[in-house]
């Protein structure tokens, strides 16, 4: 999805900075979320 969303943003020339997916904190994640782009899936 990410990628699709990334194509979509050249065709219309947005530059798509990161993907972030909302969820809950879990015990094996402090966070509650995911930022695509610190996990290294969106280059900036």
């Amino acid at each position: 999805m990410t990628r699709d969303l990334i194509r979509a943003g050249k065709l219309l020339k947005i530059e798509v900075l990161d993907h972030v997916i909302i969820g809950r904190a879990t015990a094996a994640r402090a966070k509650d979320y995911a930022s695509l782009r610190e996990l290294g899936y969106c280059a900036v």
